[in-house]
């Protein structure tokens, strides 16, 4: 970094050392500098210009000799607290020109000259103050029109210097070589530079939008506030340098639309002037200043027109953000009501339905008492299996009359049914459990029997949970023979020594 960079920069801690090389033992002498002197100096007292500040030039003595100090350096501490330092530089020259004593130094300025400078420096500092915030509006909306030319006209060391800022710089990028030249070295150099500009049009396809401001203050905010206001300061604009940074087409629109006062306008056109004359001289300096003022018109209507497009954008955004807000307060409201719903009336439909439901009740229960013998509640009998000894002959003629009154109810399969069912002191109902009528049946059975061989697992699901829920007997058989099921069902019913099964019901 330059000392005429460093000198613009605030948050550092600049301290100066100026230095020379003895004549009669070839020694390098150095000396630190105190703070910054006071604004009272005397007329003939010769000051060296480093940024804003005129530091005295001290002598330095060596072999019995005492002459002035020739080269000064800046000491600093850079942002990761490491100490660092400038090159040496030699006193009246451009960057640290010399104030009193003309013609002791190359580059020297009169207290004269030096007074109305700053005068005038004050009035451009007022004008770059207020209109800072219009300059770079302006240059942002141009630099996010024009990025990937601008990209692509910078220097491509400038180039890999952004990378490093943005902490983009790719981690397996070789190291160049240290000069062009001929043979070897320069074939390796032309190989990193085509390398660096893969890295740069990929950089160009891959860059987010979104971080456009921050690679505009890397490229364009950077080179304004450290070279540009500094050169202005200094009255020598180094246009190579500006357009290594910054590329021909930014900064062309830099220069023309930078801010200063009358007083520093020729320094401007005469880097404008530096700036073309490799490619055009003479009477076409006009037509090029036209050509990109109107460049400049036309991208501020662009800027005009992208500022209304915003404005018009804005306003819809307010209107949708209004519209999201009655929405959510009408969304908290159903919250609100459906945490607490209100109470409301029962219909007369369901009134209808619970009357129903005790009638039905009632009437059951008034059956229940004028039934003979009614069957024990929620009863499972396990009846005899295929292969399992029917019970004893004199079990077996036990009277059907325990079934008299009843209806039974024998669910699945085909049965074979050699006997006539009229001749049963009780009333049968037979089905397959296979068409949807078989469900009504139950409401009007007062004994269930399931054949287990021939039903479905679902059909005999649902009649255990009706016969559970009605308190009716069940029995599971395998035997289709009906003379045998009624009279296993009777003697289960006259409290018969058969075994029942009540936890294959609760299961």
């Amino acid at each position: 970094m330059e000392i005429t960079q460093l000198a613009f920069m605030p948050d550092f801690r600049l301290v100066p050392v100026v230095s020379r090389q003895c004549p009669y033992c070839q020694k390098n002498q150095q000396l630190t500098l105190p703070s910054p002197p006071a604004r009272e100096m005397a007329p003939n007292d010769p000051r060296m210009l480093i940024g804003k500040i005129l530091y005295p030039i001290p002598a330095i003595s060596c072999c019995a000799v005492t002459r002035p100090a020739t080269h000064v350096k800046l000491k600093f501490t850079d942002d990761n607290g490491t100490p660092r330092e400038t090159r040496s530089y030699q006193i009246g020259f451009s960057e640290v020109p010399v104030v009193g004593h003309p013609g002791v130094f190359p580059i020297t300025r009169t207290w004269a000259q030096q007074q109305e400078f700053t005068a005038q420096w004050h009035r451009q500092e007022a004008l770059w103050a207020s209109s800072q915030q219009a300059f770079l509006s302006r240059c942002r909306a141009y630099f996010s029109i024009h990025w990937p030319q601008i990209i692509t006209e910078m220097d491509l060391g400038e180039f890999l210097e952004v990378l490093k800022v943005l902490n983009m710089l790719p981690q397996d990028l070789p190291s160049p070589t240290a000069k062009v030249g001929s043979g070897t070295a320069g074939k390796a150099k032309k190989r990193y530079l085509k390398l660096i500009a893969k890295v740069r049009d990929c950089f160009i396809a891959t860059f987010p939008p979104s971080k456009l401001e921050l690679l505009f203050h890397a490229i364009v905010s950077f080179t304004v506030q450290l070279l540009l206001i500094p050169g202005l300061y200094y009255q020598k604009l180094n246009v190579a340098k500006l357009e290594r940074m910054l590329g021909r087409t930014m900064l062309s629109f830099v220069l023309l639309g930078f801010p200063v006062v009358p007083n520093l306008e020729p320094i401007r056109n005469r880097a404008l002037f530096n700036l073309i004359s490799p490619f055009d001289t003479g009477s076409r300096f006009m037509a090029y200043s036209r050509r990109l003022k109107t460049e400049l018109a036309e991208t501020r209507n662009t800027i005009t027109r992208l500022q209304k497009t915003i404005a018009r954008q804005q306003d819809h955004l307010t209107g949708l953000g209004r519209q999201l807000s009655q929405a959510n307060q009408e969304n908290r409201r159903l919250q609100k009501d459906r945490r607490f719903p209100a109470v409301t009336p029962p219909s007369d439909q369901a009134q209808k339905i619970r009357d129903l439901k005790a009638l039905n009740r009632e009437l059951r229960s008034q059956i229940k008492e004028l039934q003979p013998a009614p069957p024990p509640p929620a009863v499972l009998q396990e009846v005899a299996t295929a292969g399992s000894r029917l019970p004893a002959t004199s079990d077996r003629e036990v009277a059907l009359t325990t079934l008299h009154g009843l209806t039974v109810g024998i669910f699945g399969g085909v049965r074979n049914n050699p006997a006539d069912p009229k001749t049963y002191p009780c009333r049968l109902l037979c089905s397959d459990a296979r068409k949807p009528e078989w469900a009504r049946m139950l409401n009007r059975c007062d004994v269930l029997v399931i054949l287990t061989q021939h039903i479905s697992h679902t059909a005999m699901w649902l009649i255990k949970e009706h016969a559970i829920t009605e308190e009716k007997p069940v029995f599971f058989s395998r035997h289709i023979h009906l003379p045998t099921i009624l009279q296993t069902v009777a003697t289960s019913l006259s409290g018969g020594k058969t075994v029942y099964r009540r936890k294959d019901l609760l299961a």
